[in-house]
């Protein structure tokens, strides 16, 4: 380890402490179900999510930051140190919820290979396509050829569009097995 390192304040908890947040946890993470078997007059509205979370405690000291959250820190012997209690940790539990990252909305699968048919390069491919039929609807005779070849790009923009959406939705699959662990 680095001397940084070293200076660096640890925090753990006592492996009973542990055992017993962990313990009240898990009874509190049945609440909600129970929660959903009452009548939804009876419950309260969740709190909608802030849209922008003001981040500064990397700014705080380490005392402010104990002063802020209401912790049990030992800074000279980190080791030592206790942390939240079983009570606030619950209480804080049913304050604020558990500690998880709220998953991103689903896009429909056809709006993302929308998306992906907009970008530039199918873009380009769809207006050539448009304007070699235009020049086919002025002079059918002279640019017979244009048609197939018109026909051919836009083709190959669904193509490119429909390849980069399959890779999108592979892509997303594995992200939400990582996620699932």
């Amino acid at each position: 380890m680095s001397e940084s390192d070293q200076s660096r304040p640890r925090i753990t908890f006592a492996a009973a402490q542990q055992q017993d947040v962990i313990a009240l946890a898990a009874e509190s993470l049945t609440a909600p179900l129970e929660l959903l078997s009452k009548d939804t007059d009876e419950k309260e509205k969740p709190k909608p999510a802030p849209s922008k979370v003001d981040v500064d405690e990397h700014l705080l000291t380490p005392e402010e930051l104990i002063a802020r959250y209401n912790v049990n820190v030992n800074l000279l012997k980190p080791a030592q140190s206790v942390g939240l209690n079983a009570e606030e940790a619950l209480k804080r539990l049913a304050e604020y919820g558990p500690n998880v990252l709220t998953p991103a909305k689903k896009v429909h699968p056809f709006v993302k290979w929308l998306h992906c048919l907009s970008q530039i390069f199918n873009v380009l491919l769809i207006i050539c396509a448009i304007l070699t039929w235009v020049l086919y609807g002025i002079d059918p005779l002279g640019n017979a050829p244009n048609s197939y070849i018109g026909a051919i790009l836009f083709g190959v923009s669904l193509l490119n569009a429909t390849i980069e959406w399959y890779q999108l939705q592979k892509s997303a699959a594995i992200l939400e097995s990582f996620l699932a662990c």
